[in-house]
């Protein structure tokens, strides 16, 4: 972030100051002495920056520079403040610029524009680094990443902006992709950036710990109870974490939903239970893991 800071000659000990107090916040500052003449030069630096920093003059509505700035300020994506003490709260052709009196105030107002500045440049900067690296700024195109593992462009699409909690053509969940192919890092970035731990699938009505559980992803279905993922929850064939797991002959993970909790007698579409699926297939788990209060 860089500020023209703007001023008449017997106000340079002003213009100082405010320069010390913008580049505390590591905000970059020009001083830019008022020209008696306006040449192409002065025209020029003028046009390249984002924000304009005037400091109060009591001559200032007798100026026709003044007027002239105030002008280019309406008819360009620029920012204009004019700061210092006994300002009036409404100037002859000064709607553009914003008054700020105190320097407090001053420094509360170019913090939070530095920090909205910032954020505004990494989602740029981020958005030049996936189109470096060939891919689209689209939620199709962040799927594609996805699914490819690619840690850094998922990443990247995040700070770009885009949802942790976007979802692929069919309605499946970014976490739920990362789970079932067992993709932890991707899991753990989705999660710290908000990705909702029991979101369901609109194709199939699965948790992401319901997808890594059907796919033997064992270290996923951890983190993703450690993330403190439900067990509870049904696919629309009535199957939960549990007979998924064991209805693909995922033993330790189903070994590790059961020491955890997964109630192995709860039935399906079907009428089965994990304790049933778990004899009928022959299953080496522990007998006092498959026993419930009902029978099988």
């Amino acid at each position: 972030m860089e500020v023209l800071t703007v001023f008449l000659e017997e106000d340079g000990n002003k213009a100082e100051t405010y320069k010390k107090e913008l580049e505390l916040l590591g905000i970059k500052s020009i001083l830019f002495t008022i020209p008696r003449k306006w040449n192409k030069a002065s025209m020029d630096l003028l046009c390249e920056k984002k924000y304009l920093l005037l400091v109060n003059n009591s001559r200032l509505e007798d100026e026709s520079w003044f007027f002239y700035l105030s002008g280019y300020l309406m008819g360009k994506d620029c920012a204009g403040v004019i700061a210092g003490e006994g300002l009036k709260k409404r100037s002859p052709g000064s709607g553009g610029w914003k008054f700020i009196g105190k320097l407090d105030d001053f420094t509360r107002y170019f913090q939070l524009e530095k920090a909205h500045w910032d954020r505004n440049e990494e989602i740029r900067m981020a958005g030049e680094e996936l189109s470096n690296k060939g891919y689209n700024l689209n939620e199709d195109s962040m799927v594609f990443a996805l699914f490819e593992g690619d840690l850094e462009a998922v990443n990247l699409f995040l700070t770009a902006g885009f949802s942790p909690e976007g979802r692929d053509s069919r309605g499946t969940p970014l976490l739920s992709i990362a789970a079932g192919r067992g993709f932890l890092e991707i899991i753990e970035v989705l999660l710290k950036a908000g990705a909702e731990v029991d979101c369901l699938s609109r194709d199939r009505n699965n948790t992401a710990l319901m997808d890594a559980a059907a796919e033997g992803r064992t270290a996923a279905v951890q983190m993703l109870l450690d993330a403190g993922a439900g067990l509870e929850y049904k696919s629309k064939n009535g199957q939960t974490a549990v007979i998924l797991a064991i209805g693909q002959r995922h033993v330790e993970t189903a070994v590790l939903l059961l020491e955890v909790g997964a109630d192995p007698l709860v039935k399906d579409a079907l009428g089965m239970s994990g304790a049933g699926y778990a004899k009928l297939f022959k299953l080496d788990i522990d007998e006092s893991l498959l026993e419930g209060r009902g029978n099988v």
